[in-house]
């Protein structure tokens, strides 16, 4: 069986875009504190935004490859304005970040 490469969801709008990734492997990649408020949040979900979090997160992930980087994005284009703009400002949560580990 080959070793499938895991696909991330990016969702882009008009005006910006966010790397969909679970919160639970955000703490674990040991970055998650440098995740901006620019960055969103709900339920299970964090939607690092498109300039500087979610390139720190996949960084970090593949270990400065960016071709493997690119590849593992699907990208999810959406009229008007997209609904991630209503969620919740990334927050971390300290508590919750312990527990993950």
């Amino acid at each position: 069986m080959k070793n499938e490469m895991k696909k991330y969801n990016c969702f882009e709008d008009s005006g910006h875009g966010w790397l969909e990734v679970d919160r639970g492997e955000l703490l674990q990649s040991g970055i998650a504190e440098k995740i901006s408020s620019c960055s969103y949040q709900k339920d299970k979900w964090v939607y690092l935004e498109e300039d500087m979090d979610k390139w720190t997160f996949l960084d970090a992930k593949f270990n400065g490859d960016i071709e493997k980087a690119h590849a593992s994005i699907k990208t999810n284009y959406v009229n008007g304005s997209s609904i991630i703009r209503t969620y919740a400002p990334f927050e971390l949560d300290r508590g919750q970040q312990e527990s993950e580990k």
